[in-house]
């Protein structure tokens, strides 16, 4: 399992979490797994200001929490709790590594992971009690570049066809045709001419392939060949 994961994680040995110039922040310290952890919060927007934590760790672990560092530093605390453990193994994974049959989640593949994703929901606690803040939600939503923004639809076909192909390639897909509709300007329709195994966890992989090549909160929108033909045979029946 290891495998799907080690080269990237051994590009973030030198990362270093820093905090400049902060006012109006508080900093909750927990320890679990030997792994003390220290998060630096911003009381007025809830926005986490830094991450640090204890160096006597081995390299895989230290590799892991440079990472995490790097995927929550100017996030909310609540949406930190609620996805950061999800951002950092796919940030970490070998892409079209499959390290689980099935669905892949932080808690059925590294226990670093799941270490991890114990000490931040203690420290949200903690952060909850300490300035009284129990949102009814999470919020949160990732701004869309601007970029982005500026394309055609045309435009924004063509990049995402771009993506996909190069995923599927990645997961050992070939010669799969399918076809791509905006929607909106963060949600796609993807219509495959062929049934493909796992298409749920595939999907999933696929919005967090695409969201972190261009920075997007995309939502796929899939929809089966018979799907579509019986869409067809329906509108004929009217």
């Amino acid at each position: 399992m290891l495998e799907c994961y080690i080269d990237k994680i051994n590009e973030y040995l030198d990362y270093e979490s820093k905090i400049d110039k902060a006012i109006n922040f508080i900093t909750i310290e927990e320890v679990y797994n030997n792994v003390r952890l220290k998060v630096i919060i911003n009381k007025e927007n809830h926005q986490i200001l830094a991450v640090n934590f204890n160096k006597n760790i081995n390299d895989i672990l230290k590799g892991v929490l440079n990472a995490f560092c790097e995927v929550v530093v100017e996030l909310p605390i609540i949406e930190a709790v609620e996805h950061s453990t999800i951002k950092l193994e796919y940030l970490l994974r070998k892409d079209g590594c499959k390290p689980v049959e099935g669905i892949i989640l932080p808690q059925n593949t590294l226990a670093e992971f799941q270490t991890i994703n114990k000490i931040i929901k203690k420290i949200y606690s903690n952060y909850q009690k300490l300035v009284n803040y129990y949102p009814e939600g999470n919020f949160y939503q990732k701004s869309i570049d601007k970029k982005w923004k500026a394309l055609s639809d045309e435009e924004k076909i063509l990049e995402l066809a771009k993506l996909v192909k190069k995923f599927m390639t990645n997961y050992s897909i070939y010669n799969c045709d399918f076809h791509l509709r905006l929607l909106n300007i963060t949600r796609v329709e993807l219509l495959i001419d062929e049934k493909i195994d796992n298409i749920g966890s595939l999907l999933l992989n696929l919005e967090k392939f695409i969201q972190k090549n261009i920075n997007l909160p995309i939502e796929i929108m899939y929809l089966e060949q018979l799907d579509k033909n019986k869409a067809r045979i329906k509108e004929g029946v009217r």
